[in-house]
């Protein structure tokens, strides 16, 4: 929480992406650590400024949606993640 809030973004992808490397071998908790920390990512990067605007029936908010459009790549490294969650 102390952290810088230009620096929040960069540090929630780098650690989904170093529990994404261990591949198989993270265990099902890392991925889904790994896992939310991607989502937080996504409505870091966000220009929305709302990430509880979830629609009935909607898997995602409007917020991750738009940092999945930002950053399609780390979407890709999110459903890796989640492959072993």
């Amino acid at each position: 929480n102390k952290a810088d809030p230009e620096e929040k973004p960069a540090s929630r992808l780098g650690y989904g992406r170093a529990i994404r490397s261990l591949g198989m071998a993270a265990t099902k908790d890392q991925a889904k650590s790994a896992s939310k920390a991607y989502e937080v990512y996504f409505s870091l990067v966000s220009r929305l400024d709302d990430d509880n605007d979830k629609e009935a029936g909607a898997m995602f908010s409007e917020a991750i949606i738009d940092g999945i459009q930002r950053n399609p790549y780390a979407a890709w490294e999110w459903g890796m993640v989640n492959r072993v969650a």
